[in-house]
């Protein structure tokens, strides 16, 4: 397995720190499943430009929020753009 070394703030430090104790596991294996869960929101709104991260009410799907993910925004807007480019 290859080794990283990350720096964080310390806001953001506390806030691993957090989710460690909440999940009762380490700060690589938070950070792997944030990366993994990262990725596949990417692919997703790659494949769907149109789609939108939202959380739903579970009995009548209803959105509640918007969720707004850093970078995730352009990389649908860039997919957008992207398959209008191309005539799709």
């Amino acid at each position: 397995m290859a080794k990283t070394t990350i720096e964080f703030s310390p806001a953001a430090d506390r806030m691993l720190e957090d989710m460690t104790e909440k999940l009762g596991t380490s700060k690589a294996e938070v950070i792997r499943n944030a990366l993994s869960l990262y990725a596949y929101l990417m692919d997703q709104l790659i494949a769907q430009p149109a789609f939108e991260l939202a959380i739903a009410q579970k009995a009548d799907n209803k959105v509640l929020k918007a969720v707004v993910v850093p970078g995730l925004t352009q990389v649908a807007s860039h997919a957008t753009n992207v398959v209008s480019a191309a005539g799709l």
